[in-house]
């Protein structure tokens, strides 16, 4: 009886692993798709935050490259965005809709408390998956030692049900990001109306990709960069 609890445990943790997986990998394939389209006037990912940063003249903000797939965001706490170094000087669509969700994340934080909320329920949600994991580690060993695992289980379950939560609330946190992005790119006049359609389908997957990766984030590891 034990050991199937423990099984159906496990395989709670694998099914959203492999869902999360799965919607990242989505996310990769259309973020290759519109990395082959260059825009018309041809700004940067890099100058479209820079400009957006100058424009609403927020102070002490650095930016910062650093390698890595999706890597890009921004820390309201230590004020610093993060672009990958690979695609930061692009000038495609791909790229620019990462930029578009940086800017809308960016203008979240300066507009009220809800951007904190989506950072530090990022930071739970990431502890809650280790802590999880941790605890069917610890059911496996005491179920072979023949210890109780029943407590352990639930804490498991409830660190996993805190996940989930946690990326469901951040999906739509996302959301809202995504349409301040939007809003901030199309004040710059520097797209065309397709142009702009396009970024946005792009920021839409840069926020799926953020709200599917809070508590597994070593999947990213299995993608494949841009």
């Amino acid at each position: 009886m034990e050991l199937t609890k423990l099984l159906l445990t496990t395989m709670v943790y694998i099914v959203l692993i492999i869902i999360s997986y799965l919607s990242i990998r989505k996310t990769d394939n259309i973020m290759r798709q519109y990395g082959k389209i260059e825009t018309k006037k041809g700004i940067s990912c890099y100058n479209l935050v820079k400009e957006y940063i100058n424009k609403k003249k927020y102070v002490g903000i650095r930016i910062k490259g650093k390698k890595g797939f999706l890597v890009d965001n921004y820390n309201p706490i230590s004020k610093q965005v993060v672009l990958n170094l690979t695609t930061n000087n692009m000038k495609n669509i791909s790229v620019l809709g990462i930029g578009a969700f940086i800017c809308g994340s960016m203008n979240r934080y300066y507009k009220g408390l809800m951007g904190y909320v989506e950072y530090f329920l990022r930071t739970a949600g990431q502890l809650s998956a280790l802590i999880s994991f941790i605890y069917i580690i610890l059911a496996t060993i005491k179920l072979k030692l023949g210890a109780p695992i029943n407590g352990v289980l639930i804490r498991a379950l409830v660190f996993l049900f805190i996940v989930i939560i946690a990326e469901v609330i951040i999906y739509f946190i996302s959301i809202r990001t995504c349409e301040m992005g939007i809003e901030t790119i199309s004040d710059l006049n520097y797209f065309s109306q397709d142009e702009i359609n396009k970024i946005k389908e792009c920021t839409k997957e840069v926020g799926r990709y953020h709200a599917a990766t809070i508590g597994f984030a070593v999947i990213t590891l299995f993608t494949i960069k841009l």
